[in-house]
């Protein structure tokens, strides 16, 4: 199965540089091993930290054409600007 961890952020939040972290641990290389039957193929993750002023909502959303499953992950946009990187990956 393909797994794929993406981002959409304001800059300052620096969730880009968590995300080049996260790729050290290998979770690709988990995820292929699985296999979660015939209707799902692959699994997106988008990290959503963007000001609370632009009223972002969750998405989650399965592609039966495309066998994928996409979600968001909403992360506290005031937070992340204010911690340090050690804690962003927490």
């Amino acid at each position: 199965m393909k797994f794929s961890l993406l981002s959409d952020t304001n800059w300052e939040t620096r969730v880009d540089k968590v995300l080049h972290t996260l790729s050290d641990f290998g979770y690709t290389e988990f995820f292929e091993k699985r296999n979660y039957g015939t209707s799902l193929n692959g699994v997106v993750v988008v990290f959503m930290c963007r000001d609370p002023e632009l009223n972002f909502k969750q998405r989650i959303r399965h592609s039966k054409k495309e066998k994928l499953l996409y979600m968001d992950i909403m992360l506290d946009y005031n937070e992340f600007i204010k911690i340090e990187n050690d804690e962003r990956e927490k």
